[in-house]
């Protein structure tokens, strides 16, 4: 289940309905979708999805599961008391709600319009829960429970706005992605950038945080030609302004946001009106000609991993000879014969300020011709292609990805050949390869890629340490992730213990660089003991995890969640030793508020 959350510093953006209309999309694709809304003052979801929202006064929702779970100490019998199901108009033949069919689920925040809702919200104090740690055992509880009875591939959260304790649960600890929308206003900008800024050192290896910004309620200056847009140059200018703006250098710099994704809500009024559901009503109302359909096509393709079953519903649209047919097809079908449509590529989207002016697959077909005339642009055409390995294997499309990386390490293998310049980049390249054959479930052949780049860090290391030991123990790392998914335990543990070695010499000279890669490590060193059995050396390594995380998150708060999650795996080492006392005041720390636990 990957879970998403929806998030403006501010209102009037649009939140509510974009996720509205990705989540019915989703559903009639045959995705199985579960909203959440935690908009607990400004509940909207009811409004978007449901043709009655008076129907919501019969459910409980979010709020009434709460209280349920906290009366009882324990959750309730069925989720089924405290959710709604949403009609969708299937998409895809076959694929409505049943055994393994898709389906739309909304939990409401409560019993909306109710005014007994406002009195259960006074009572559930939720802020205060999140603030003392106790909130996130309660969600944690619910998803628990979501997972087993619905089978969600999707959880999408819609969160509050503003800087709570509330929202920075749902961002922090709940999100795989959180979409953040904002207007093109200086009060949102500054405080877009700074929840973007707040959420930048949570990402990481171990949890990556895929975050994209939503400029909203754009207005709409570009044309369409055929069955595409072509955005304007007052478009493009826009999106690079905002962008700069957002990621203007931090102080301290560990705050700045060095890259973001920025996609586009268009503004149509004559089709906002009703605020429903644009993405399942296309064929009407000139919807497929509309700026916001597009976009609204493009974040659902984004976030939904369901590419077989978007080209399934616009098959027989594209074998028609209608006009209006092909273009609500050209609105989701990436499809060769309708040319005008860009892929969903974040890296064109980064390098152009718009996914239509030159998608990155024109790009490359480009790079590739001036590489046939002149081979010294072959580095250029390879630089490309990763560009799309990254950006297919973030879409989703794992083959595409290996495919791209693939084409790109045998150009770097072969200008390495000739010119060993070129040694840094192909180990790169093989890094790479490594994790987006990992993404397809080729593991023997990603361990292989993943072994040949640590060989070639581990020369350019010798050589020159100070630049390319970071590199040698980042991918050392990785091949003890790689080894250890093999079952190869005991080479996982070397790895892991010379990635380890390598970060305490980074970090004793540079420690606010290295700090967090060595409490990682040695994170990672304490899992790799536990599999070898070596318990007592496990919690010598998981202990200085956590002292390390402690000192960091001393000076950067944004830190607190990695701490959370070692002493969560400290206190799995304790129990594992029988010390079980020690291990529940341990978990007791990890649910604690961010004060004690910078006490």
């Amino acid at each position: 289940m990957k879970t998403v959350v929806f998030y403006s510093y501010k209102g009037g953006t649009g939140r509510t309905l974009a996720l509205a209309n990705v989540a019915a999309f989703a559903a009639g694709i045959g995705q199985r979708v579960v909203v959440l809304d935690m908009d607990f003052e400004a509940p909207g979801a009811t409004y978007k999805l449901l043709p009655d929202p008076s129907a919501a006064i019969r459910c409980r929702g979010l709020v009434g599961w709460l209280l349920d779970r906290i009366n009882a100490g324990e959750s309730p019998a069925t989720i089924g008391d405290y959710l709604l199901e949403v009609p969708v108009r299937e998409l895809v033949a076959g694929s409505g709600t049943g055994a393994g069919g898709g389906g739309l689920w909304l939990i409401p925040a409560g019993n909306i319009p109710s005014p007994n809702y406002f009195a259960e919200l006074r009572r559930l104090a939720f802020d205060a829960r999140a603030a003392d740690g106790s909130a996130l055992g309660l969600i944690r509880d619910l998803t628990a429970q979501l997972r087993a009875e619905l089978r969600p591939d999707l959880l999408m959260i819609d969160a509050r706005t503003g800087i709570t304790n509330s929202n920075t649960l749902a961002l922090s600890e709940l999100a795989d992605e959180v979409y953040v929308l904002l207007l093109d206003l200086p009060e949102q900008l500054d405080g877009t950038r700074m929840v973007l800024r707040s959420l930048t050192p949570l990402a990481s290896a171990e949890r990556p945080l895929t975050r994209t910004a939503l400029l909203s309620r754009v207005p709409t200056d570009h044309e369409h030609r055929d069955a595409g847009w072509v955005r304007s140059e007052p478009d493009r200018e826009r999106l690079e302004r905002v962008r700069e703006f957002l990621c203007e250098p931090a102080s301290p710099l560990t705050f700045t946001v060095e890259e973001i994704d920025l996609l586009v809500l268009h503004h149509e009024p004559r089709l906002l009106a009703g605020e429903d559901l644009l993405l399942l009503r296309l064929d009407k109302d000139g919807a497929a000609e509309a700026a916001l359909s597009w976009d609204y096509a493009r974040l659902a393709r984004r976030i939904v991993a369901g590419e077989a079953a978007i080209a399934a519903a616009t098959a027989p649209l594209l074998r028609s000879t209608e006009p209006r047919d092909r273009a609500v097809a050209a609105v989701f079908h990436d499809a060769a014969e309708l040319r005008a449509i860009p892929r969903p590529s974040r890296s064109a989207d980064l390098e152009s300020g718009s996914g239509d002016a030159l998608t990155l697959a024109e790009r490359i077909e480009s790079l590739r011709a001036a590489a046939a005339r002149d081979p010294a642009r072959r580095g250029d055409l390879a630089a490309a292609l990763l560009d799309l390995a990254r950006a297919e294997g973030e879409i989703g499309r794992p083959k595409d990805a290996v495919h791209a990386a693939t084409e790109a390490n045998s150009l770097y293998r072969t200008l390495t050949a000739s010119n060993q310049d070129y040694l840094p980049d192909l180990a790169m390249s093989l890094n790479n390869l490594s994790n987006r054959l990992s993404d397809a479930g080729r593991n023997p052949e990603a361990l292989t890629a993943i072994a040949e780049a640590v060989t070639h860090y581990r020369s350019l290391a010798e050589a020159l340490p100070e630049r390319y030991l970071p590199d040698l123990a980042g991918s050392l790392n990785n091949l003890s992730n790689r080894l250890s998914d093999a079952g190869r335990n005991p080479e996982a543990l070397t790895a892991i213990e010379e990635a380890v070695t390598h970060y305490r010499t980074l970090a004793e000279a540079l420690p606010e660089r290295y700090l967090p890669d060595l409490a990682t490590s040695l994170n990672n060193l304490s899992l790799r003991l536990s599999d070898a059995s070596r318990k007592p050396e496990a919690l010598t390594a998981i202990e200085e995890a956590v002292a390390a995380y402690r000192a960091i998150s001393a000076e950067n708060p944004a830190f607190l969640t990695r701490l959370k999650a070692a002493l969560r795996d400290y206190a799995d080492v304790l129990r594992a030793l029988e010390r079980h006392d020690d291990a529940g005041r341990i978990e007791r720390e990890a649910n604690a508020d961010a004060r004690s636990l910078r006490a």
